[in-house]
């Protein structure tokens, strides 16, 4: 009698551990889609992060050139520059010549003088 209740106690102990088998199947099949989209949630924080990184850099890079053309301004040379290239700005009595190019033509040119 004592291999029957052995026999008794294995198929006991089967069950239990089928029974656990199954309440953690269940409860993982239950938790994978929340799993799953907390993943997605996580690869899209990442790449996100990475992309305000890139503009973070970029952002840097553009202040420390702004801070540049700021120290610059002090320079007379480089002012003179930015009034004659962005402003159009002439020194009195200096005279400008402009080509203007025309269809299959040869540049005319324009004359403008100081006043």
């Amino acid at each position: 009698m004592a291999g029957h209740d052995s026999a008794n106690e294995n198929g006991k102990g089967f069950v239990q551990n089928m029974i656990c088998i199954a309440i953690c199947a269940v409860t993982l099949y239950n938790q994978l889609p929340q799993i799953y989209k907390g993943f997605l949630r996580m690869r899209k924080l990442e790449e996100t992060g990475t992309t305000l990184n890139e503009r973070v850099t970029s952002e840097k890079k553009r202040l420390s050139d702004l801070q540049k053309e700021i120290a610059s301004l002090d320079d007379v040379f480089y002012r003179e520059k930015l009034a004659r290239n962005k402003m159009r700005m002439i020194k009195k009595g200096e005279i400008i010549y402009q080509l203007i190019e025309e269809r299959g033509e040869k540049g005319e040119e324009e004359k403008t003088h100081a006043k």
